[in-house]
This record gives C-alpha cells, structure tokens and sequence, in this order.
C-alpha cells in the first residue's frame, strides 16, 4: 500500500495491517546530544557526521542528554491526565471551534492526520506562541494566535507548566536545528535567527484511550504522519514505517526523546533528510499520553532548496513555498474545522 506524506510524494509500505515487528530498539538509533551544548568543535562534527547517516538511512532517532528538565516533563504528563480527565461538557468550553489558529482542545475523531482513515482516535489540547489578540500577524490571517487556556478554577497550574515545557522545546529545536546543520555541511549558525524571533512552535498534549476492542485498521489512535519531537509516556503504541515499508514498534526509552525528521527539513534537503512516517495504536488495554511538539520557523520564512543540497545538475523536487503557506496547507488537509473556517473567511 501507499501512505501520503503531505509532501507531495508517497512512503511505500508493507500491507501488515496493523502489526509491527518487534525489534530490539537499537534498530531506531539513540543519540547523545551532549557535543552540541558544549564548546567541543570536535565532538559537534562527529555528532554531525552520526545525524547525516541517521537522517539519509533512518530518519527517525532517539536522543539523550538534551537539557529538558524531567520535573518540567513530569508536570506536563501530569497536568494532561488532569485536563482529559474533566467532564466532556468542561472540555468543550475550549473546543478548537472558538479558535481561528486551532489552539485549544480537540475531541476524538476531530482529527484525521491520514486521509485513508476515518479519524484519529485521541483527544488533544493544542497550543503556539503565545500571542496577543492585537498582534499584527494574527490581524494579518498568518498561523499565529492567541491560546485557550481553561479556567484556573479547572486547571491552576496548566498554563504555566504548559508554557514552561514549551519554552525548553523551543531552546531544544534551535539546537537540534545546529547539529542538523552541520549533518548537511553546513555552518553550525546557519539556521540561527530563521524563527525571528517569533517561531510557529506548535506544542499539544494528547490522550489516547485504549482501543479494547477489534482495532479497525482505518481508525486507529493517530494515522500514519511525519512530525518533530515527541515524549512518550511509558507505554508502547508508537509504530514507526522503516526503509523496507514495514512497521517496527518504537518502546519508550526512559530519558529520551524520539526526532522525526520533519516535512520542511526534508525540503530544505531535497529529500537527502527523508521524514519518516510513524502511527500510534494503543493496544495495551490502558490510557496513554504523549507531547509531541512540532518546530516552526517564522511564519514568512521561505522554503526552498539548500544549495548545499543540490549537486551539480540536479534540479529541486518542490516548488519553493514559506513556512506559514505549508503549515496552512497541512492543518487545512488533518483539521475539518480549521477547512470549515478558512472556506467561511473567504465567502
């Protein structure tokens, strides 16, 4: 079978139905970050030289030692059990509906990251930059906007862990962004200031009941997609598509984060960086929770081809674009509502 990418071209896969194998999790290299927060211009090379053969062989990756504090981590986990955990009718005060810029909660099957399922399975609760309700770019119509934060009678302390866990994946992204650019024999700064400052980071909490029953191959816990950073809990529903079209599980390995190459590095690379397609079903008869937070550039950033990722006669396989335009473009295809609203704005 064949899986869309949103990229315009199609991951080949195995039909294994909803299996996987079952490999030791080495198969899904585990990389220590450590070189690229130290000053050791020996170590971020040869970290660089790893990540370019993880990210043309693999292009999905563990990493270790990247700074994110586990009390920061643990308090997000936490405050996620306790918002899923609120009665539907509270919940739905916050609905994505009452958000031009898909910030707030999503219930199951608002979703459907896959266009040959029928909706996703999972509830969620998303957030971005924070952003005033006057700010020039979300007046403009560009992918910026204010979050939905529940009441503080219902949720005392989930914006500010929130807003912390989403403060450090912001600083984690800029410096995967510097090992990422020496893996394309880059300078270490070549992405430093792309964001300007103001970076669409795109941070959610998700909740994934356990699917008790026979699990309907077009209805799982989230489709086949490709994204960025994600922490998993502690239990095992993350399927990960590798180079031979089958599905291997990918276990949660405590301290660690898994990187998804993601869509626009892909471009940036000319498809040297391919981005891996991933699912979730969960199948281990409890709840599970995950984080996964999506890096951004700054909203009229372009998107073209690196030179560096061109060889001599070899032509670009995507038209260029901007972040903002294939942001929009990608949410238009996963989110009912955010279609419904942005074929209302222009009647």
């Amino acid at each position: 079978m064949n899986v869309s990418t949103g990229l315009g071209d199609r991951h080949v896969t195995v039909d294994s139905g909803l299996d996987a194998a079952r490999v030791d999790f080495t198969s899904i290299p585990v990389v220590d970050l450590a070189p690229i927060f130290s000053d050791d211009d020996a170590a971020k090379q040869k970290l660089g030289e790893e990540l370019k053969d993880i990210c043309t062989n693999v292009g999905f990756l563990y990493v270790k030692n990247h700074q994110v504090p586990d009390a920061v981590i643990d308090a997000v986990f936490a405050e996620a059990h306790a918002f899923f955990a609120l009665p539907d009718a509270t919940k739905m005060q916050y609905h994505i509906q009452n958000s031009k810029s898909l910030r707030g909660y999503g219930k199951l099957l608002d979703e459907n990251v896959d266009p040959a399922n029928r909706g996703d399975l999972h509830e969620s609760f998303d957030i971005g930059l924070e952003i005033a309700e006057d700010d020039p770019d979300y007046l403009a119509g560009k992918f910026y906007g204010p979050n939905q934060w529940p009441d503080a009678s219902h949720m005392p302390t989930f914006r500010a862990n929130l807003v912390r866990y989403y403060t450090h994946m912001q600083t984690l992204s800029k410096y995967l962004f510097r090992a990422f650019s020496l893996a394309l024999g880059m300078p270490e700064t070549y992405f430093d200031g792309i964001d300007k400052g103001k970076a669409m980071g795109f941070m959610r909490i998700l909740h994934y009941p356990p699917q008790e029953d026979a699990v309907d191959e077009k209805q799982m816990g989230i489709g086949a997609h490709t994204d960025y950073i994600l922490k998993q809990d502690d239990k095992e529903a993350l399927q990960v598509l590798n180079s031979k079209g089958q599905w291997i599980h990918a276990p949660p390995i405590p301290g660690t984060f898994v990187v998804n190459i993601a869509d626009l590095l892909s471009r940036w690379s000319n498809d040297k960086f391919k981005s891996t397609m991933h699912r979730a079903i969960n199948r281990t008869g409890v709840a599970r929770y995950s984080i996964p937070f999506f890096y951004n550039v700054h909203h009229d950033t372009p998107v073209e081809v690196l030179p560096a990722c061109l060889a001599p006669g070899e032509k670009p396989k995507y038209p260029p674009t901007t972040a903002g335009a294939y942001l929009t473009s990608r949410f238009e295809d996963t989110f009912a509502v955010y279609k419904q609203q942005k074929t209302e704005a222009s009647l």
